[in-house]
This record gives C-alpha cells, structure tokens and sequence, in this order.
C-alpha cells in the first residue's frame, strides 16, 4: 500500500520470511479480545466444541447450498494445526473434535492460546 506521495506504507505478505512472531504475553489485551471476538467468540464458555457455532454454521451453509461459514474453535484449529492434516472429511473432522476435547481437559484456556 503506498500513501498519496507513493511512499510504501505497508505491504501485504505470503510467506514466512517476512513475519515477526510476538509472544503472547506481549500481545495488548484490546488485540486478545479482537481475535478472540473474531476467531472463538464463545471461547472462554466450551470445552473445545462450540455446539451453538456449529448449528449456526450448519443453518448457513444448508441456506446457502455449499461451505459458506466454518464453527472450528480455536482449539480446534489447534489439534488441526499440531496433530492432523487439513483433509476435508468427517473422520477427520471428528477426530479433530475429540483431540480438541482432550486439549481442554489437559490445558488452561491461557495455555491454548499461548500455544496458537
């Protein structure tokens, strides 16, 4: 992106190289809540399923006649991300459910996301 004089102001990137990773604790809280409102709304009230966000995906996607809105948690893009492909089916799908319920047995909700 480039400002009216055509100096660079931001650029949108693809790859690794150009990433800074922050930790967690230096995340500002105001920028938590935004992901967390973004990503899991309802994070901080499941155990790693969120049953609601999945009906509401569903009644999205019956209405729309296709994948239009997706109802993983964040945990469960984590037990993805460590643990299994991104294949698209439902053995994986529930696999991914019962690795994400075993997650939030084993781990504090700050330790899921400190592990994102």
């Amino acid at each position: 992106m480039y400002d009216r004089d055509g100096s660079l102001i931001s650029e949108i990137v693809s790859n690794d190289e150009n990433r800074v990773f922050v930790k967690y604790d230096n995340i500002p809280e105001p920028v938590k809540e935004l992901f967390l409102r973004s990503e899991d709304r309802n994070f901080y009230d499941h155990k790693g399923i969120d049953f609601m966000g999945v009906v509401r995906a569903l009644a999205a996607n019956v209405k729309n006649h296709g994948i239009s809105q997706g109802a993983s948690t964040i945990t469960q893009q984590l037990s993805r991300n460590l643990y299994l492909s991104h294949e698209r089916s439902f053995s994986r799908k529930f696999t991914e459910l019962l690795y994400s319920y075993e997650l939030e047995r084993k781990f504090s909700k700050d330790e899921i996301l400190k592990a994102i």
